[in-house]
């Protein structure tokens, strides 16, 4: 399609050059001059269909109205193709304004406004754009009736300009953001109707904002703030908003509540303590469930599925446990789980398939992930970034998808403990540590992992892998000479108490045995047979033999005395 847009744009420009004065986007009228001859110079150069750079450049046009509150200019009935990367460009005003009944077909973005006050942008159609209605550092404006359909980022976008409008707007899918409001405090989001719009409608540091009576057939809403201040996220007021026919709830400093009627499409919780989230279903939402601060939230035994940024997001809790939940298809960042800046909490039992990551801890202490099972993610099964102290153990990761993928993946961590984990068939490595250090990986079995098993980057050190089983790793790594790689300084490959190293299977001697890197290390200890055995000797196989058929004899005896009495 890309190719044969350029070829028909080609041939407009063909035409244009020999027949300019037969094009016009708007027909002309009495007493106005021909806007074939505005327009002309932008449809060559690609840029700009009607421009405004000052107050002036109003009367260029003469448009209907005077630019007064009372009378403002016009603009309206006009017809924007993909022959103009932007359709409407004003800036640098302050006269007033309205944009009306015009027309925006394949453009890179259809209305751009800047340092401009008093406008109304209302009734236009806005199709096959990839930036709809885009706003920054504007005031006392109203964005309604517009409807904006096959949007390619975003279909409204608005910086830097508090108490905006956004009313009675349809957008009919939108790839990223429906409306995304950045820094424009007290604006106010509503009877909005958003269909197939991904991510929603997201709100970044616009304290105050009033996102009321809004309708999402996908994608729902979410709050961020830079400093990730508690005051900013209380100071949002979501009310009457519904995902799919369900409401989108919104809590704020909520205490010792249940949720488990699924009639919440989405749960946004702020500052809320001793909240406990069972058997609800959250799905085609940007988030399925948000906890912006609080401590001891109980999530188990829900379904998150196809949530396009992340199904359990987590920042600054304390305590909470999320535990026996199923995730599946969630495929933008995070993906499955998230805890930022989380403390203490758990993390177990839960099943994560298809997700751009399984599990994350970010800026975490103490946290820790047990017993889940993580299959098929895209960046890594688990993750851990300036995650310290945290404790991996009895979990699941494999089948990473993407081709620098790990199983488990750790990022400028610290005294962690990765322990009896299954780590196999990753696209990369099993275990990655990048600018992590005094990290015991032991007791895992590290398996079929295409790259390494174990991969230390140069900046990791004092690390400790021991009592591991390794088998045929770097299936695909043709350079590979080892099962593992070491890049960084000072980590060993063995216990130095128990004189033990590691199981590598294609290794059949005693001698010590070599790690590919920089670091130029051995395991000097490996063992001749995995340490995950179970040792299950002749003896014991006897006694239990021996066991049963005295058990089988005295029941027979038993039975007969039964008989004979």
């Amino acid at each position: 399609m890309i190719k044969w847009k350029g070829v028909i744009i080609t041939i407009s420009l063909f035409i244009l050059l020999i027949y300019p004065e037969n094009i016009s986007t708007k027909p002309s009228a009495q007493n106005q001059p021909s806007i074939s001859k505005v327009i002309k110079k932008a449809r060559l150069d690609f840029s700009i269909g009607l421009e405004i750079t000052n107050d002036s450049d109003f009367e260029v046009y003469y448009f209907e109205g005077n630019g007064s509150e009372n009378n403002p200019y016009i603009i309206k009935d006009y017809i924007f193709d993909y022959n103009f990367y932007t359709g409407i460009a004003i800036s640098n005003t302050r006269k007033f304004f309205e944009i009306t009944n015009c027309s925006f077909l394949y453009n890179e973005v259809a209305i751009d406004i800047w340092n401009a006050s008093y406008f109304v942008v209302t009734n236009n159609s806005i199709n096959y754009c990839s930036l709809g209605i885009a706003l920054n550092n504007v005031s006392n404006v109203d964005i309604s009736l517009n409807v904006l359909q096959n949007i390619g980022e975003r279909a409204i976008i608005i910086f830097n300009s508090p108490g905006t409008f956004v009313e009675h707007n349809i957008i009919d899918y939108s790839y990223f953001m429906g409306i995304e409001l950045r820094n424009s405090s007290f604006s106010i989001i509503n009877n909005n109707s958003l269909f197939h719009a991904n991510e929603g409608i997201a709100l970044f540091d616009s304290e105050g904002a009033n996102v009321i009576n809004n309708i999402f057939t996908k994608g729902g809403i979410t709050l961020h703030s830079t400093n990730h201040k508690l005051e900013h996220y209380l100071s949002y007021n979501l009310e009457n908003n519904t995902l799919n026919s369900r409401k989108i709830g919104f809590f704020k400093n909520e205490r010792e509540r249940v949720f488990s009627e699924d009639s919440y499409s989405q749960l946004i919780l702020v500052n809320c303590s001793e909240i406990e989230i069972s058997d609800l279903n959250f799905t085609n939402c940007i988030t399925g469930l948000i906890a912006y601060y609080g401590e001891d939230i109980e999530v188990h035994n829900n379904v998150f599925t196809k949530n396009f940024e992340g199904s359990i997001i987590m920042f600054f809790v304390e305590g909470s446990q999320i535990y026996s939940n199923h995730l599946y298809d969630n495929t933008l960042y995070p993906g499955g789980i998230l805890l930022y800046g989380c403390l203490e909490c758990g993390v177990s039992n839960n099943i994560i398939d298809d997700s751009e990551r399984g599990i994350m801890f970010k800026h975490t202490d103490k946290c820790v992930a047990s017993d889940n099972e993580c299959t098929r993610d895209y960046e890594a099964g688990i993750l851990l970034d300036n995650a310290n102290q945290s404790l991996i153990q009895n979990n699941i990761c494999k089948e990473t998808r993407r081709l620098d993928s790990s199983g488990i993946k750790v990022t400028d961590s610290y005294n962690c403990d990765f322990i009896s984990n299954t780590i196999s068939q990753n696209q990369a490595y099993g275990i990655g540590l990048y600018s992590s250090e005094f990290i015991q990986i032991r007791e895992n079995s590290i398996t079929e992992n295409k790259k390494y098993g174990i991969f230390l980057d140069e900046y990791s050190s004092n690390n400790i892998i021991y009592w591991n089983e390794a088998i045929n790793n770097a299936l695909e790594d043709t350079e590979a000479e080892s099962q593992a790689a070491d890049n960084g300084k000072n980590n060993t490959w063995y216990s130095v108490e128990y004189t033990e190293g590691n199981y590598w299977n294609e290794h059949k001697s005693k001698k010590p045995y070599n790690i590919d890197g920089e670091a130029k290390t051995k395991d000097l200890y490996p063992l001749r047979k995995s340490p995950l055995e179970t040792e299950f000797s002749l003896s014991s196989l006897m006694i239990l033999i021996v066991y049963a058929i005295i058990t089988i004899l005295g029941r027979k005896r038993k039975q007969r005395k039964e008989a004979n009495s």
